[in-house]
């Protein structure tokens, strides 16, 4: 259930008056404060021991700064899809883990939200001072039945949800279709503030008549012992109990366990008033308070109390409208001021004095009873009753190593020597390791070598001054020096281990050893050792300690660089992620570690202790862009993307949610697969997005996964598209087919100009050579007229002298005759032509044919021309019809 108290008038001008008073006894403390500080300075081993100061990075916040529209908080909730969602006075805001958002609602002027929860089937529903609304599917809508009312409080039950306002309750059902049946089920001034479900009763809690029953038609008051009055909270925590949050002052306190409805107990401590509870993992509750901060309870008792002083600011203020634990267990807390965030489960941080060299841990152990001892240089502490306690007798000692033999005797190893628990001394020398081997007693001391303990005395074994590490296993005594050399020893003799020739030069720190492979810590990086071949893991690193966890996967240690993790992954081979002091480690100089049940362990460091708990839950990985010539919708994702063409590249970006994960601290997997179920592309880096371009044709998967700051990777997110293939050319192909049929007419065209050329070379031919062959008939008609005509006309001339009487008008036709015939000798076959030339023969014929002319022609066109005398013959002819026709 969430919800939130609604401030009264006289509630409102009683604290303003007591926040005045507040502030102005704050700025007071505060000038106080200042003056000690400048008179006198913390010196930095109290800051480090600071609680405050050591963990201040387990707090976040977000403000009006951030973007949230206002910094009263009064809801809080978290979708399936990993958002945060805050209700606050000045409306609703968004969070995807990188920017805070906010959220208008369309076609509502609701200013104020005061509640917020989300239903089973993924919708939000919101209680504004407005009425209510639900967001699903992408889009807000209205509950119109309540828009007259002020609705604080949501109940989500099994079937139904409830709204509730000060005198107003509804139910939400379903109805016909899936439609939402809303009916208001009860109507009476009850100032009712809070809903919880007790079977088939409804609980109300109200501000001045305490629980009220109701069934049915029927409010009825639960007349309780005790019984508080002025309810600000119902809340059901992971095991169903029942709690009650109610106003008390600040000494008392005002939360009851409410199992009992008639005989709440109420939960002893100075906690004041309760104006939110929240569930958290196990049996873990939060309870926020009205000035008494945020309380932390477990198994139904006050562990931590944690205020704004306390925490160094990292809660913002004392004054608290909301508690909620998220998915990730992080806490969410709304204030006046804002919202605070606290992980508990980030490196959480301690120091065992005020002496700097007491906090550099050189060793972590822990014995088979459970008991965890941490060597620094300045002594041995032992965990005990959620303290570090020093074991006095090695004050000052400089411890490297902690171990146990078969009996549980404990064996404590320092720059001075090998001792029991109890201080007592069995050898001199600067022991580095003490492991059990064979029922016996092993020592590396730096400076001589291996040493067999043998009671009271010790053997030595094998001799290097510059041995460092041991390791038993079943067969062997792994044995590790300074200067990079494995030696075995299988309980008679001792060997150099060739197949670690590769570690020479770099000083082995620590070896640890699996079923299938073997991890040296070394002053060059990590090597692991497994079928038969030496790899380097981690390079460039001082790696002082390691271990493979439950799950195969490698943390080290190492100076200067913080912790690294490393995992492998089928797909992408080994993926590493660093803790460093940013992520909140007390130092990036890490000697040991230790590690504990249920993922746990612990990290010993130069400045001190942490303990860490890796995330395992999954984050959550949401596409915030598809984009290809247009941006696609996450619906046209999950329905398949199809690229038409020639569109052939696709860019993804995405955006992994998680609570513990800061943004810039995720690495994001993409792979992209083809129809074949082959990888074609992938890649990973802390880069959100995804290029895919240059794609052939065809159908293609792409599966992107968020890796959180502890390699947890999250389900992937899986779409299809498809590249299309270039469409068939209609036009293109129309157009080839044009081009075609032109090319075809063209072709046809020229050999029909080509055969109708020739037809005409042919004709003309033929007509030349029947105008040569007429031209041959003229002349031999023109010869056979002179020769044979005029010859007889000549005789027949001849002849007629030699007739008596007058004959000169006889001789005189015969010479007009024989005239004629030569002028139709010379038009059949032109003389002039043959014995002058062509420009010659058309001047004569001119000036035989017309009186007045004027006949022009270059001097050398004739030899210009070069003309056949066939061509000059129908040249002639032609001039010779032109001048007859005139």
């Amino acid at each position: 259930m969430a919800r939130a108290r609604l401030p009264t008038l006289s509630d409102g001008k009683r604290r303003k008056r007591k926040m005045n008073v507040q502030v102005n006894i704050r700025k007071f403390l505060f000038l106080i404060l200042f003056v000690i500080s400048a008179c006198f300075p913390l010196t930095k081993a109290q800051e480090s021991n600071s609680p405050a100061n050591q963990n201040l990075h387990q707090w976040g916040a977000i403000s009006l700064f951030n973007g949230l529209p206002s910094n009263t908080v009064r809801a809080i909730a978290q979708t399936a899809d990993g958002v945060l969602w805050f209700g606050t006075d000045g409306g609703l805001a968004k969070f995807d883990g990188r920017v805070v958002e906010k959220v208008s609602f369309p076609g509502s002027d609701a200013q104020v939200v005061y509640a917020l929860a989300v239903s089973p089937d993924g919708s939000l529903w919101i209680g504004t001072d407005k009425g209510a609304l639900r967001f699903s599917g992408g889009r807000f809508y209205s509950v119109e039945e309540t828009l007259k009312k002020v609705v604080n409080s949501i109940l989500i039950g099994k079937d139904e949800i409830f709204l509730g306002s000060s005198d107003t309750i509804f139910k939400v059902g379903t109805g016909a279709e899936n439609s939402l049946k809303i009916s208001e089920i009860l109507n009476q001034d009850l100032k009712i503030n809070a809903l919880a479900n007790d079977e088939n009763t409804l609980l109300l809690g109200s501000l001045g008549r305490g629980l009220i029953s109701f069934s049915g038609d029927a409010a009825q008051e639960i007349v309780s012992h005790p019984r508080p009055f002025f309810i600000n909270v119902l809340a059901r925590d992971s095991q169903n109990n029942l709690w009650l949050g109610a106003d008390t002052n600040d000494k008392a306190s005002g939360l009851y366990l409410a199992n009992k409805i008639f005989s709440p107990e109420i939960i002893s401590g100075s906690i004041g008033t309760v104006t939110t509870i929240s569930g958290g993992a196990s049996d873990d509750l939060w309870v926020g308070t009205e000035n008494n901060g945020l309380f932390y309870l477990r198994s139904g008792q006050v562990v931590k109390n944690y205020t704004f002083a306390n925490t160094a600011g990292g809660l913002r203020s004392n004054r608290i409208f909301i508690v909620f634990v998220d998915r990730e267990k992080t806490v969410w807390i709304g204030t006046d001021r804002g919202i605070s965030r606290y992980d508990a489960a980030s490196p959480f941080n301690q120091t065992f004095s005020e002496d700097a060299a007491s906090n550099i841990v050189r060793t972590l152990y822990k014995t088979k009873t459970g008991r965890i001892f941490a060597g620094t240089n300045r002594g041995l502490f032992a965990f005990e009753n959620d303290s570090w306690t020093e074991a006095e007798r090695f004050s000052q000692k400089t411890v490297y190593v902690a171990a146990e033999n078969p009996n549980g005797e404990i064996f404590i190893g320092s720059s001075s020597g090998l001792f029991t628990y109890n201080g007592e001394g069995i050898l001199t020398g600067d022991v580095r390791g003490i492991e059990n081997f064979q029922g016996k007693i092993y020592a590396a001391v730096f400076g001589k070598g291996l040493i067999e303990i043998v009671g009271e005395s010790e053997k030595l074994i094998f001799e290097n001054k510059t041995i460092t590490s041991l390791l038993p296993n079943e067969k062997n005594l792994l044995v590790g020096t300074g200067a990079g050399e494995i030696f075995t020893f299988d309980g008679k003799q001792i060997t150099r281990s060739e197949q670690f020739n590769d570690l020479n030069g770099a000083a082995v720190w620590r070896i640890r050893q699996t079923k299938e492979s073997v991890l040296f810590a070394t002053e060059k990086g990590l090597f692991v050792y497994r079928n038969g071949s030496l790899e380097k893991y981690l390079a460039n690193k001082v790696v002082r300690d390691v271990f493979i966890a439950n799950n195969g996967e490698i943390w080290a240690a190492t100076i200067g660089g913080g912790l690294f993790h490393l995992k492998s992954d089928e797909t992408f081979g080994l993926l590493t992620a660093n803790l460093t002091a940013e992520q909140g480690l007390p130092s990036a100089n890490i000697f040991a570690l230790l590690p504990l049940t249920g993922g746990e362990f612990l990290i010993g460091t130069t400045r001190g202790i942490a303990r860490y708990t890796p995330n395992e839950l999954p984050p959550q990985i949401v596409p915030t862009r598809i984009l290809s010539q247009r941006l696609y919708s996450e619906q046209e994702m999950r329905q398949g993307i199809r690229l038409e063409y020639p569109q052939n590249s696709l860019v993804l970006e995405a955006t992994g949610l998680s609570s513990r994960t800061f943004p810039e601290q995720f690495q994001y997997a993409f792979t992209l697969v083809n129809s074949k179920g082959e990888i074609i592309e992938k890649k990973i880096s802390k880069e959100a997005q995804f290029v895919m371009d240059e794609l052939a044709a065809g159908d293609y998967r792409v599966e992107a996964r968020a890796f959180n700051q502890d390699l947890t990777a999250s389900e992937p997110l899986i779409f299809n598209f498809t590249v299309s293939d270039a469409p068939f050319p209609w036009a293109s192909a129309t157009l080839a087919a044009f081009l075609g049929i032109a090319l075809i007419a063209l072709v046809w065209a020229i050999v029909e100009r080509r055969r109708i050329t020739d037809a005409n070379r042919k004709l003309t031919a033929a007509r030349l050579d029947l105008a040569n062959e007429a031209e041959r008939e003229r002349r031999r008609i023109a010869r056979d007229l002179h020769d044979q005509t005029l010859a007889d006309l000549r005789n027949l001339m001849l002849m007629s002298d030699e007739l008596s009487g007058e004959t000169s008008e006889f001789r005189g036709e015969i010479e007009n005759v024989s005239e004629e015939i030569r002028r139709i000798c010379e038009d059949l076959s032109p003389s002039v032509l043959e014995n002058v030339g062509l420009l010659a023969a058309l001047e004569f014929l001119l000036s035989s044919t017309t009186a007045n002319y004027e006949f022009t022609a270059s001097e050398n066109l004739e030899e210009r021309l070069d003309l056949s005398p066939s061509v000059q013959i129908q040249i002639f002819r032609i001039a010779q019809e032109v001048l007859s026709n005139i």
